[in-house]
């Protein structure tokens, strides 16, 4: 309708406007049609270039970025400033009405989620003028000869934005030592250094296509890699949040090994270049392989004698890597060559440990010890139990891994509890997990539950037998923690299974300074009805009311004064003058 409107609005004669509305078209697909007929033929590969940018690009795309890449000559591989259009707002006039520009830039990164308005036209982002448009181009519904090159192909069109993001990035012959200004002056290199990469990919996945395996191979080995070298500072595929960390001489290997080109690989290894150098954020090409398990390229550089055992990296060794992101066939390749199944390093300690976190149970039922130790959480169990996967505890457990051992957070028990994984704290219940055992930062499964406020699984440890005394962690018991996290229920709870209201101990004291501190006044009036002493002069703040007193977390001192006097407290001093000598039930001094 909007199209069919713009075609009236050009009538500025009565007669010119009955004769067109009689030569209106008879549906949708006959707009689109008569529009995409009436674009001059000069300019349509212009609008198919925008046309696949709008439908296949991997974000949204400005204006500015769809006029610079209609500058980029795909015939001669080149791109020419010169040959730009005269103002991006020509984009418009080329493909008419079936494109348009919304008042907002488009969101350039997944983790600014924020809508930003655009002053200038060039910021803008372009879009389609409606679902239907697409819809049109994409469905091979065109009739007419000429209308049918417009056609939108997947394929085809990975292969144009291939093409146009690697020969962009070959023509920037200056050193960017600065992308920020780099980008102002070149619309649209911030969207070739980020998706280069996945378009290529996609091309290749499809088989052979040797115009693009040229330009591939003239940015990634020509002129020292330095094309690599630019995009790389503007966007790092190897660690979004820091720049490369890798040497020039490994630099194509790495990221070739990283990103999966195998042909490339190929010829850098007839090259005799360095295998185990070490660099980039996985340590090394065949750990940055593994875990993104281009298996050809891992077959590749072992078979060219690459160090199957190479420590570094994030995650210390290849196999450890393969297993983090639950590549069964590379590590099979990796057993295979050799690797040590039970080598320790990198962040999550070992391989198993790091298959276990992934949540890849394949990995785990390949020949691993289950009691290797280290990493964050000190051995694979542990990690299987805080990530809450109950498979890979069951095959542990059953491949004798000690439901016991301890780590900085405790056994596993304490730290499924502390995440509220019920059916794994079940598991390892039954395997003979200690209930009370006292290590670690919680202090003990019922102090770690409390602390996260898990009324179900707080309930369950009770049910089992936990000592709802027991002493220990940071909080020095459950009551303590669930008071200081304002934790009503779990607090009842504790106080119906025995808690002592007035232990003593932990970073506050007792219960009731806990709970002053966070500003829970329910859980503060209930502690009271349950005989807190008020006096108790523990933790790093005196006794309850000078807490109240002094704090700032929402619990005023007329508030705390209000709550002793409704039960009895006759206090009568400041709270920094109060003392056991003034503040007891009924009034007077003890």
């Amino acid at each position: 309708m909007a199209c069919q409107l713009d075609t009236l609005r050009s009538c500025l004669k009565p007669s010119i406007l009955r004769k067109v509305l009689k030569e209106l078209p008879v549906d949708l697909d006959d707009t689109y049609e008569r529009i995409l007929l009436r674009i001059p033929v000069e300019h349509r590969a212009d609008a198919q270039t925008v046309f696949n940018l709008l439908a296949f690009s991997n974000r949204a795309i400005s204006l500015g970025e769809a006029a610079e890449a209609v500058a980029i000559n795909l015939e001669l591989d080149i791109f020419d400033p010169d040959d730009r259009l005269r103002e991006p707002s020509s984009v418009l006039e080329i493909c008419s009405s079936l494109v348009t520009l919304t008042p907002f830039a488009p969101q350039k990164s997944p983790w600014n989620t924020n809508v930003q308005m655009s002053a200038l036209d060039s910021n803008k982002e372009l879009r389609f003028a409606h679902f239907s448009v697409k819809e049109y181009l994409m469905s091979n519904r065109q009739s007419h000869k000429s209308s049918q090159i417009f056609s939108l192909q997947v394929d085809n069109a990975q292969k144009q934005l291939s093409k146009l993001c690697l020969v962009y990035l070959l023509s920037i012959c200056e050193e960017m030592d600065y992308p920020p200004e780099s980008m102002a002056r070149l619309p649209y290199l911030e969207y070739a250094a980020h998706y280069w990469p996945q378009h290529v990919q996609h091309v290749l996945e499809l088989g052979n296509e040797p115009s693009l395996g040229r330009l591939l191979s003239l940015f990634l080995l020509g002129e020292c890699g330095s094309k690599l070298q630019n995009a790389l500072r503007v966007h790092n595929p190897d660690n979004v949040f820091t720049p490369p960390s890798v040497g020039t001489d490994l630099l194509a290997l790495y990221f070739a090994s990283l990103l999966g080109f195998v042909e490339i690989c190929r010829k850098l290894v007839a090259t005799n270049v360095s295998l185990d150098a070490e660099g980039g954020h996985y340590g090394n090409a065949l750990q940055a392989a593994s875990h993104e398990g281009n298996e050809d390229v891992v077959r590749l550089l072992l078979k060219a004698g690459a160090d199957v055992n190479a420590q570094g990296g994030l995650f210390g060794n290849a196999l450890a890597a393969a297993s983090h992101g639950g590549h069964d066939g590379v590590v099979t390749l990796l057993l295979q060559a050799g690797a040590e199944t039970n080598g320790q390093g990198g962040h999550y300690g070992s391989a198993l440990q790091a298959a276990s976190f992934g949540h890849h149970e394949g990995v785990v039922r390949l020949k691993f010890q289950p009691n290797t130790q280290g990493g964050v959480l000190a051995n694979v169990l542990q990690s299987a139990s805080d990530g809450g996967h109950e498979k890979i505890v069951k095959l542990l457990l059953q491949a004798g891994a000690d439901v016991n051992a301890q780590g900085p957070f405790g056994n596993a028990l304490q730290v499924a509890a502390h995440e509220g994984h019920e059916e794994i704290m079940r598991l390892l219940l039954e395997a003979g997990a200690e209930l009370n055992a006292q290590e670690g930062m919680f202090g003990n499964a019922l102090l770690a539950a409390s602390e996260r406020g898990d009324e179900q699984v707080v309930r369950l440890l009770l049910q089992s037998g936990a000592d709802v005394n027991a002493q220990g962690g940071c909080f020095g018991n459950a009551l303590q923690a669930a008071s200081q996290g304002g934790h009503e229920q779990v607090v009842r709870l504790l106080l119906q299974a025995g808690a002592y209201a007035n232990a003593q101990g932990g970073y506050f004291g007792n219960a009731l300074q806990g709970a002053l501190q966070g500003g829970h006044d329910e859980v503060v009036t209930l502690l009271l009805q349950e005989g807190a002493h008020v006096n108790a002069r523990e933790g790093h703040d005196g006794n309850a009311l000078q807490v109240a007193g002094g704090g700032d977390d929402g619990n005023s001192y007329e508030d705390i004064l209000r709550l002793l006097s409704e039960l009895g407290y006759s206090p009568m001093l400041s709270p920094t003058e109060a003392s056991p000598f003034n503040l007891c039930p009924g009034g007077g001094a003890v």
